[in-house]
This record gives structure tokens, sequence and C-alpha cells, in this order.
């Protein structure tokens, strides 16, 4: 391939292996599809990849004006989904999976963790999934005599004493944020005492890891501050995160340490991020007289390389109607309509999804109004964790040079077998700038000139 090329050019390449014959390619959205009926208002999923036993989503289904019930599907599979919680008059909300399949020897595979008022005020209870596709019976996890509530979940980053993750459970009770780690001693898990993290004006927690961000109330405005858990279990001190401006709707970026939400700057809400590794701030170039309601999903490209860039969803007006805008690519700030369904959407957010050959698909998830109820629907892309991107090259199995180059330059891979060989091109702002292998390659030293 022979391309006119003025000027100095640095170029990324992405080296895939075993992808030819995908119908989808990679980094590329698929078409939107609806994961729910539309019989009546379904909101608030969560989704949930368990390897080598299925990729499971939960969400609330109203019933009627005080009763909503909590299905479960695995949408990997062609069963119908399964009512998991229902009764007249109680609301069961907000619920959420924390994987028990870390641990060795168990039966559970997943806990559902939910909200629910069956006692008058609102509680935290969960279910055991087990392995035979049953759930136990429901366990209370947080009951007191006041609302405990914005319930989420968080995987704690770290390997305990018998080296596997441990989860978080937090939530919100009387301004006040709370944890609750899921613990093993042998082979029993089980949920340890209340940690109190934060003791005032707390709400809207979100966790990643080892971290947990939230909103705190200071002088009228909200500010973001975060806590980490450390390899005891134990939940440091609050320190500010963000304070320059008046905060709403956080959200954590899947795959990269990037904090995601909406800020009121210049007079109009914007949209920014932190990278919580760089500690660098950026401001999307979109505006709005309401907060937005962002998520992130991190760009994967390489064996070790997780990009700090991200994709970016928000609900955004068009036509009097909220679309679903996302920004063209990770990293770039130009919103395109991506939902394109002329009616109401919301609630947008990204999820883990299944594991396909070297790469994996990323769900995009939101709630979209069709025939007067609110379905949930969903794309997925394609990333290439199992890829060899150009800042790997130096311990991988290619070589280019020169890099940059302005004229010509050659690539060169070493191949252990007969290979299904993809290899692009990408600029430093993530634009394709052109492809140069699609085949198949034998075994051995191939050198190729772009």
């Amino acid at each position: 391939m022979k391309m006119v090329k003025t000027g100095l050019i640095s170029l990324m390449l992405v080296f895939i292996l075993g992808l030819n014959g995908y119908s989808q390619g990679y980094y590329e959205w698929g078409d939107p599809f609806p994961l729910t009926d539309s019989l009546s208002d379904n909101s608030n999923p969560s989704m949930y990849l368990i390897y080598n036993t299925g990729l499971y989503m939960v969400w609330e289904k109203q019933i009627d004006s005080v009763s909503t019930s909590i299905f479960m599907d695995n949408i990997l599979d062609a069963d119908p989904p399964q009512e998991v919680l229902s009764a007249n008059g109680v609301l069961y909300r907000n619920p959420q999976i924390m994987n028990a399949n870390y641990y060795p020897n168990c039966d559970s595979v997943f806990f559902l963790i939910y909200e629910t008022n069956e006692n008058g005020n609102i509680d935290i209870y969960f279910k055991a999934y087990m392995t035979d596709g049953s759930f136990l019976p429901a366990e209370p996890l947080v009951t007191t005599p006041f609302d405990d509530y914005q319930l989420t979940v968080g995987q704690i980053d770290y390997w305990d004493g018998g080296g596997y993750f441990r989860d978080a459970a937090l939530y919100i009770r009387n301004d006040s944020l709370f944890a609750r780690n899921l613990m093993r001693d042998g082979w029993y898990i089980y949920f340890d005492d209340e940690d109190l993290i934060d003791s005032s004006f707390c709400s809207s927690p979100v966790a990643l890891d080892n971290y947990v961000s939230y909103l705190k109330e200071e002088d009228g405005e909200f500010h973001i501050y975060h806590s980490s858990c450390n390899n005891s279990g134990n939940w440091g001190a609050p320190q500010v995160m963000y304070d320059s401006a008046d905060c709403r709707n956080l959200d954590f970026s899947l795959h990269y340490g990037n904090l995601v939400w909406s800020a009121y700057k210049d007079t109009t809400w914007r949209i920014m991020t932190l990278d919580l590794f760089g500690g660098e701030t950026y401001t999307y170039d979109i505006f709005k007289e309401t907060p937005f309601y962002p998520a992130a999903l991190g760009l994967i490209i390489g064996v070790k390389s997780w990009w700090g860039e991200s994709w970016i969803a928000t609900p955004f007006p068009e036509n009097d109607l909220d679309e679903i805008f996302m920004t063209e690519w990770a990293g770039v700030s130009n919103f395109l309509n991506f939902s394109q369904s002329g009616t109401m959407n919301r609630n947008p957010h990204f999820f883990i999804g299944e594991p396909t050959n070297y790469c994996q698909y990323d769900y995009l998830v939101w709630e979209s109004f069709r025939n007067e109820h609110w379905q949930i629907w969903a794309s997925k892309v394609i990333q290439c964790a199992g890829s060899v991107s150009e800042t790997d090259l130096d311990e991988q199995f290619m070589s280019v040079h020169p890099n940059p180059f302005t004229h010509e330059t050659t690539i060169e891979f070493t191949l252990d077998l007969r290979r299904d060989v993809i290899i692009e091109v990408y600029d430093n702002r993530g634009t394709k700038a052109g492809s140069i292998a699609n085949q198949s390659y034998d075994q051995g030293e191939h050198q190729l000139r772009w």
C-alpha cells in the first residue's frame, strides 16, 4: 500500500491476531438492540461478567405505582429472563451484582444486592445466586431505623491473605457514607462490620478498585471527595479530589482510572474528567443548562496498554428529545447522536462484556422510551486487550522503523505459527490512518512497507 506522505508522521500500530471473519470491526460500535421488552417500564440495569458462566444483567421492572420487581437475565443464553423478587406494594430497586466467584470451593456465583422498603424504611438485602441456577433466601445486609440507599458495589482491587479479591457495598444513611466489605476466612465468606467513611453531607458514591468517590455539599455546592481501602480492609480518611466548581453525577471510567462528572463552569454545565493516576483534569466542549449524566469507557489497545482516553456517553437534547450522544472516538471532544431513536433516552452506563478470541466486547447500556414504556437498549464494541500496540514493541514480536517518519516506514514481525493477522495504523488522536494487513501469514519472519 502506497500513500503520499508529507511532514513528520508518528504512528501507533495495532497488531491483532486471529480476527479475520468478524462481521463487526474492532473499535466500531454495533447497531443498538433491545435487551428487554417494552410491555412495562424497565430501569436501572446493572451488568456483570462471570467468566465461564455468563453475562448477567439485573434490573427493575415497574409493576404499579407502589411496586417494582427485580429481574435477571444471562444475555448470552436463550433462556427467558427470571423474576427474582416481586411483591405487591413493595419496592425492590437499584439491583447490583457482587462477584462471589473469586473464592474457591464456593457454591455461590454472585450476590444480588438491592434496596427494598419491605420493612417500611429502605434497607439493603442480598441473595446468593448458586451454581445450580437457584437463589438462596434473602439475607439482610443493612437494616436500621433509617433509610439506607444510593447503594453502589465496587471491587477492592488487592489480594487478601489467600490471594483473592474482595468487594465492598457502599451506601448512604443520614448523609453519611458507609461501607461493608466482603471478606474471606478459609472457605467461608462473609460481610465484615460496617465502616463509617464520612459522616456529613455525602451523596452519590461510585466505586472503582479500592477507591470510592462521592459528592460532599459545602457552602451550597457539591465537591468531589474520595477514600481508599488498604490491605487490611480499612477505609482511609476522606480527601478532597475536586472543589473548583459545583459538581454532579459522578461515574468511573470502565477499564481506566478516570473519574467523569458534570461541573458548572463559566455559567453553564460541562463534562469533566480526572485522571486518578496523573491528576490531570479535562473539560469537554459540550454545554447544557442542566447537569449532564455522563458515562465513560476506557480505550484498550495493546497487551499492557490501558489508555487514558475514554469514550464519553451522555443524554443530550436534539429536537426537544434526549438522545444518547457519544464522542466519535475515545479522547475526542466531538459528540455525535449515537442512539438516533427519535424518542427519549436516559441513564447510560458501560459494562464489560463477553470475551471473544483475543478480544472482548464492551457494552453501552441505556434506557429508551419505546411503546409508552422505558425499555433497556444496548450497543457493543470489540476491544482488543490481546493486541500488541507500538508502545509494547520493544518486548514483543514486532518492530517499526523509522517511527516517526516522513515518507515510508517498515514493519517487521515474527509468528510462532500460521495465524490470521490484522495490522492497522492510528495517529495519536485515535484516527485510523490506514490498513497494512488483513490476511493469514505463515510461521516465521515477515516484513511490510507502508
